[in-house]
């Protein structure tokens, strides 16, 4: 009984302690609702595309990556080049510190590759960079 009792108390300690460090990430849809107006957005590590982890995380980078176009309707193929850029979250996997995604996108009559930076672990609803379109 008294292993039962002592089991019992840690697992609610380490339950609560597990809650109370670990802030649930915030969700939305990945895909992009309109146009950027800034400049910065996306292209820049200081002002990249939050798109959350409804589905996961590198899947909703991979949903808002498959909504963009270039600006005629081109199909746009995209590869990442790794994570980069450390930044502070309180919904970081471990700790409080994450990192950026950045993708190199191209599509047919792009003189040079654009980079994209993405964060997968902080939300707010996704748009298009300057340059970008959309699919309908």
């Amino acid at each position: 009984m008294r292993n039962f009792v002592v089991l019992s108390t840690l697992l609610l300690l380490f339950g609560s302690l597990t809650l109370a460090e670990k802030k649930l990430p915030t969700e939305g849809d990945p895909r992009p609702t309109g146009i950027s107006t800034d400049p910065t957005y996306g292209v820049t590590e200081k002002n990249p595309i939050r798109v959350g982890q409804k589905n996961g995380g590198p899947r909703d980078e991979d949903i808002y990556l498959k909504c963009l176009r270039g600006p005629k309707g081109e199909s746009v193929q995209y590869k990442r080049l790794g994570g980069c850029c450390f930044f502070k979250t309180p919904n970081a996997l471990i700790g409080d510190k994450a990192m950026l995604d950045r993708y190199e996108l191209t599509y047919s009559g792009l003189d040079k590759p654009i980079d994209l930076y993405l964060d997968m672990y902080d939300y707010e609803q996704p748009l298009v960079p300057i340059g970008f379109t959309k699919t309908s």
